[in-house]
């Protein structure tokens, strides 16, 4: 634990950190002996010590709020509105009506052309081009039937995943602008989606207290992870992609190892439910907020180092595969994790009956260990070298269907490698099992 603090009078809402770290923004509603509500923005400056400044004009229904990519702007919701601010001590603010209902979730793009999307109780999605703390209206997105609680855009802007009381999460095109694809497999509402740094899976939580992977390629459901024994407020994942964690109002957060697909760690600081968490931009902090009004920061311990030599495997965009478009490999790397165990402020997961976990349930269609990333990235390349020549001479149809097919080939690599890590281990737990079975019946 680096720190901790009482940030507000009433339950912390929602939080962000600005691009490099330095500032930590959030939001609290806040009751009186009055009728209504009233919340605050607090900028917090995380550089030497932690100073706080609190906006002096508190606004009612606060949901949401977000640094904008450089960090020059900071935007976030009131009721149907939505308010920008610079963060300085001088700001001046600008409001204006976003939607019908109270405002859920805002999220600015990474890319330099700034876009906001917004989502609301009146199940409507709605993106905003921004200039200069000025907004106008691009376009809407309608396909929601309830709700729409949470809403993010990808990392490369082309796509955005929303999470709704309609049990659903939809992915959206922003270029055709029409939902690409719904996963239903929630059994209630589900209150947050996160995109991976890649860009290639998304988390969720929600009311069935479940955090759930799903793969945008395979475009299904590979991991459910049954750690929390009330609703999952949100997720958040490492900026290496290899961790992510989660905030739920039984008044943990765990942490997740993407590559074993188990949890490895449970934080226990909060003695109320926890409303809200975020990995800082560089990976070094986790910040959460909980119902009492208290902030804590953790000091992330990960050990990551990235592979100098290899990439990605060969994966097309959903985007673009409805679209069409070719794919370009984007050269991230795949990165390599070294599992540090913490320190005596983050105390390891117990079996808790209500976690409803089992080892057979982490085995089951997890992520992919960085290392047999790599193999199946190599295997590829070497193909893709192997045919380039025949490819220039073959129509553009051939090409793409060829180009499919190494795909493919690649994802059966991955599964097939982890098929045999996952036979090995069971080989040697029968083997200790036998031994140890021996060894008694040696004694008696």
């Amino acid at each position: 634990l680096e720190n901790y603090f009482n940030a507000h009078s009433g339950a912390v809402n929602a939080l962000d950190f600005n691009a490099d770290g330095s500032q930590l923004g959030l939001l609290s509603q806040c009751s009186s002996a009055t009728v209504g509500k009233d919340g605050f923005l607090k900028v917090w400056n995380l550089k030497t010590q932690t100073r706080c400044y609190t906006y002096p004009d508190p606004k009612p229904a606060v949901h949401s709020v977000r640094f904008s990519t450089e960090g020059r702007l900071i935007a976030y919701s009131s009721n149907n509105d939505i308010i920008f601010r610079t963060p300085t001590v001088k700001s001046k603010s600008h409001s204006f009506r976003a939607h019908q209902s109270t405002v859920r979730s805002i999220d600015f793009t990474n890319a330099i052309n700034h876009q906001l999307a917004s989502c609301a109780n009146d199940k409507t999605i709605k993106i905003w081009q921004i200039d200069d703390v000025r907004e106008q209206f691009f376009y809407s997105l309608r396909g929601h039937h309830n709700w729409v609680r949470c809403i993010r855009f990808s990392p490369d802007a082309k796509l955005l995943v929303s999470a709704s009381d309609d049990c659903t999460v939809k992915i959206w095109d922003s270029l055709s602008r029409r939902c690409v694809h719904s996963f239903s497999d929630n059994e209630s509402a589900v209150h947050w989606a996160e995109f991976h740094p890649q860009g290639f899976y998304i988390a969720s939580g929600g009311i069935d207290k479940t955090v759930r992977i799903w793969d945008l390629r395979m475009l299904r459901l590979i991991q459910v992870f049954k750690e929390h024994f009330c609703a999952v407020t949100g997720v958040s994942f490492h900026p290496s992609g290899s961790y992510l964690a989660s905030t739920s109002l039984d008044s943990t957060v765990k942490i997740y190892d993407l590559g074993e697909g188990r949890v490895t760690y449970t934080l226990h600081g909060h003695k109320a439910g926890v409303s809200c968490g975020q990995f800082d931009h560089r990976g070094d902090l986790l910040s959460t907020g909980d119902l009492s009004g208290k902030i804590l920061m953790w000091k992330v311990n990960f050990t990551l180092q990235p592979s100098p030599s290899s990439v990605s495997p060969i994966r097309n965009s959903l985007a673009d595969r409805i679209r069409g478009h070719p794919y370009q490999p984007t050269g991230l790397p795949v990165w390599t994790e070294r599992h540090d165990r913490g320190t005596g402020e983050i105390e390891r997961p117990k079996q808790n009956a209500n976690c409803q976990t089992s080892p057979e349930h982490h085995e089951r269609g997890r992520f992919v260990p960085s290392d047999i990333a790599a193999a199946a990235a190599g295997t590829a390349a070497n193909q893709c070298q192997h045919c380039e020549q025949a490819l220039q001479t073959v129509p553009k149809d051939l090409e793409k269907t060829l180009s499919d097919i190494l795909q493919q080939l690649s994802l059966l690599t991955e599964t097939v490698s982890l098929l045999e890590k996952r036979l090995s281990r069971n080989e040697k737990k029968v083997r200790e099992i036998l031994e140890t079975t021996a060894h008694r019946n040696g004694k008696s």
